[in-house]
């Protein structure tokens, strides 16, 4: 049995909270990395390149979004090519419930039923309208829009979610309270 870890989605070298905490889990368990190259140099460890696209202009809307739709192809190309490198004792890891994450997992799952799928989701995207987006409700509208999405196919096909709080613990069928990778 191998754990496989998903982070895919970086950009960048920052720490997330939720960067924070599937670093620290995979500092701890015997595992393997699939990510991107920013994904990669932030876990300071080996593991294998999905993909080495980085946009040039990283956090304007443009970049956010060539980086999704990019990385979602990459994650999911590589694992048509590999799913037989996956057995069914295997527990594979989503690091976030962004699409190039979560999306090869959930394939993984799907065809490879028997495979034990731990997702991470640490954040509920709040509405567009509140008071949290004041400054851009754009980037605001769209991470609560593609939550619309991945919060059901989680709750529905993952084994066991990760979540930073207890309030948020009922949210999923089977949860685990994570703090920092603790």
């Amino acid at each position: 049995m191998t754990v496989h870890f998903f982070a895919i989605n970086n950009i960048g070298r920052g720490l997330s909270g939720g960067d924070s905490i599937w670093i620290n889990l995979a500092k701890r368990w015997s595992i393997c990395v699939h990510g991107s190259r920013q994904a990669l140099d932030t876990f300071g460890g080996s593991g294998e390149l999905v993909c080495n696209y980085e946009p040039k202009n990283k956090f304007s809307k443009w970049g956010i979004f060539t980086n999704t739709v990019v990385k979602l192809y990459k994650g999911v190309e590589y694992v048509i090519k590999n799913k037989n490198r996956f057995s069914n004792m295997d527990i594979i890891y989503s690091v976030s419930d962004f699409y190039p994450d979560f999306i090869p997992c959930l394939l993984l799952k799907l065809l490879k039923p028997k495979i034990r799928w731990v997702a991470g989701f640490y954040l509920f995207a709040p509405p567009p309208w509140s008071s949290t987006y004041r400054a851009d409700r754009l980037r605001g509208l769209g991470y609560w829009l593609s939550q619309r999405v991945s919060y059901p196919l989680i709750k529905r096909f993952a084994d066991c979610v990760f979540v930073t709080s207890d309030i948020d613990k009922d949210k999923f069928p089977k949860t685990v309270v994570v703090r920092g990778g603790v």
